[in-house]
């Protein structure tokens, strides 16, 4: 054992360092062995990226034979010595996973952004780390080379390395939209989604990807010119796009518990929808299709129909947009939602996971005289619901389940909806409250599915008290006609003044099409109504 350490420790300490590395990177994955759940996938997660990287520096030794091939060696060498220095650089100075938004920050730095990181002291411990790396690495792979391996095991090597690579760029497809539904990526970035040993090259073509599909959406010209626009007296317009929001847990729609007080209270004021369903189960597929003119038979992850959308006809009226949210998730800034998100005027992230943090960012976008369109883009009932309000909201502590969190989470979103209201019932104002989508319930909890019970969602339209006077041009009442959140698209654009919406038009209520979470297009009336 003496003997193999002596001889080959440049080779094993490289490894322990890379798995260190990767550990660091993905912290679950050594809480999960830590804390003994997970603990044989754990197991075999651990075992596969170890065998994997042996593989590949076995593969760099055999290409340092060559003086050729050799080059690539070094090329695979400093893409690992970057990917283990940003592994311990981005966890131990930003405390977070590096992530695409990550990455498109780093391809997005100018020259003097590059220049002034180098005036940051900290970074040069993790530039002189990763130089020891580099030359440990290359000791390593220079001992590997002076290995005599016979012809056959080279080949051996080889093929045992292309059908890892194979494996992780066509059989993770699979298992991540399986196990991973809510981080789904376009068909052709699921490509890169895993490429161990450089695990984060994937972040960064998946960048690179995003922003050419986004410059493609955003070289689309959408021709407005033909819809009638007749100016009405509404100066502000706020959209609130709630999260997993579930109507039948709302006092509004005749909920048990007190649920909604200040949206009760505003009834009055409403245009309430007693039948609203979403197009798909999860926020990463409804919310393109509530925002834009695209239908579930249009839905894809670069539909040029995304052009079309309540932003940029705002933005062609000659409305100031808004786009403020406290909603964040790892890729957040090259996910469909950022697709609209840039096309806003004005952005603003909110850094907190209460929705009330919001507030202060909405009523500055109020000081602003011209007419203008606000989205605000909330947390509401997200999981886990117990982090979605602060100790002090909660109201109801009956419940020995998730049950209380739930509703705790929807009373502090009315509470919320309730400041909006007071702040604008003497404006001339309105506010759309949609959830992107609704929550399962079985079994006493909450959960998620792709049935009707998933899609049934709050939605709404509030009038200010100056605007309800108005009742030839401002409905409110109530709608019971089954009508799917794509209607949003038509409602924004009413309200903003175009004319020629057709809001009745039966594709909203008849023969209705769901995207499911696989991604398949298939018939509502089809969907089971609960698990």
């Amino acid at each position: 054992m003496k003997n193999l350490f002596t001889n080959y420790w440049s080779i094993i300490v490289i490894i322990t360092l890379y798995l260190i590395g990767y550990f660091i990177a993905y912290p679950h994955i050594l809480r999960a062995f830590i804390y003994f759940y997970s603990l044989g996938d754990t197991l075999v997660d651990i075992f596969e990226k170890l065998f994997v990287f042996v593989i590949l520096l076995i593969f760099m030794g055999v290409l340092f034979k060559n003086n050729y091939l050799k080059i690539i060696g070094y090329v695979l060498m400093l893409l690992i010595t970057i990917n283990f220095t940003l592994s311990l650089y981005i966890r131990l100075i930003f405390k977070k996973d590096f992530d695409t938004g990550l990455a498109l920050s780093f391809i997005g730095t100018n020259k003097d952004e590059a220049f002034g990181l180098l005036k940051d002291l900290t970074i040069y411990p993790f530039i002189i780390i990763g130089i020891i790396f580099f030359l440990l690495l290359l000791k390593a792979l220079k001992k590997i080379s002076t290995i005599n391996f016979r012809r056959k095991d080279s080949i051996i090597f080889c093929i045992c390395f292309f059908v890892i690579i194979i494996y992780h760029f066509v059989g993770y497809k699979t298992v991540y939209y399986q196990k991973n539904l809510e981080k789904f990526r376009e068909d052709k970035r699921t490509y890169f989604s895993n490429l161990y040993p450089v695990y984060y090259l994937n972040e960064f073509i998946v960048s690179e990807i995003f922003v050419h599909d986004l410059k493609e959406i955003k070289k689309i010209k959408v021709d407005f010119s033909k819809k009638e626009y007749i100016e009405n007296d509404l100066e502000t317009l706020v959209l609130v796009i709630g999260e997993s929001a579930r109507k039948e847990n709302m006092s509004l729609y005749g909920y048990k518990r007190n649920t909604t007080p200040n949206e009760v209270r505003e009834r009055e004021n409403m245009l309430i929808y007693e039948n609203a369903v979403s197009p798909g189960p999860l926020t990463l597929i409804s919310i393109p299709m509530i925002l834009s003119n695209a239908m579930p038979d249009d839905y894809s992850f670069s539909s040029p129909k995304y052009a079309d959308n309540v932003l940029t006809l705002a933005n062609y009226l000659d409305f100031d947009t808004y786009w403020i949210t406290t909603q964040k998730f790892p890729g957040q800034e090259v996910s469909l939602i950022s697709i609209f998100e840039n096309y806003a005027k004005n952005i603003k992230r909110i850094d907190g996971v209460y929705d009330e943090l919001i507030l202060p960012a909405f009523y500055e976008s109020l000081k602003n005289k011209n007419k203008k369109l606000i989205i605000l883009h909330i947390n509401g009932s997200h999981m886990t619901y117990c982090d979605k309000y602060p100790p002090t909201e909660a109201y109801f502590k009956e419940s020995p389940n998730n049950i209380d969190c739930y509703d705790n989470s929807i009373r502090y979103t009315d509470k919320v909806l309730g400041k909006i209201f007071d702040k604008l019932k003497d404006s001339k104002a309105a506010v759309v409250y949609v959830s992107d989508h609704g929550t399962s319930f079985y079994n006493n909890k909450m959960s998620f599915s792709n049935t009707k019970d998933q899609t049934k969602i709050p939605m709404y339209i509030w009038y200010s008290n100056v605007l309800n006077h108005q009742k030839n041009k401002f409905q409110t009442g109530k709608i019971s006609e089954l009508t799917q959140s794509t209607i949003i698209y038509e409602i924004i654009s009413n309200l903003l003044g175009i004319h020629n919406h057709d809001l009745s038009n039966k594709k909203y209520t008849d023969n209705l099409r769901f995207v499911n979470s696989d991604l398949t297009v298939s018939n509502y009336d089809d969907l089971k109504d609960k698990l």
